[in-house]
């Protein structure tokens, strides 16, 4: 039985009860992608592997620069957060007018 504090699916249990590989499943239960890593994430992680010792830059200028050329967007256009929580907060401030107020309605997610 599934605790309800539990986040995402039971694919390996499940798999094996069913003597079938968690590969032959798509897993809808939490936040990932169904279509595996994109090309080229596996080499940039390891390549960053010398810097996870390290907090990231605060506001995440480099990040933010490079999104902004990608994209063609002015930097001042692109927001960059650590996880949904902090993004749940920040949008309000980038969305609201100056002295505005906002509503977050609660549970934003569980």
């Amino acid at each position: 039985m599934k605790n309800s504090s539990e986040h995402g699916g039971r694919i390996f249990a499940i798999a094996r009860e069913l003597g079938i590989a968690p590969e032959a499943f798509v897993d809808f239960s939490a936040s990932i992608n169904p279509l595996g890593t994109a090309p080229g994430v596996a080499s940039a992680v390891a390549a960053a592997m010398g810097s996870i010792g390290h907090y990231p830059e605060i506001g995440a200028p480099a990040l933010c620069a490079a999104l902004a050329g990608r994209h063609g967007l002015p930097e001042k256009m692109i927001a960059v957060a650590n996880g949904s929580t902090e993004l749940i907060y920040l949008l309000p401030r980038l969305m609201g007018k100056p002295g505005g107020r906002a509503l977050l309605v609660a549970p934003t997610f569980s």
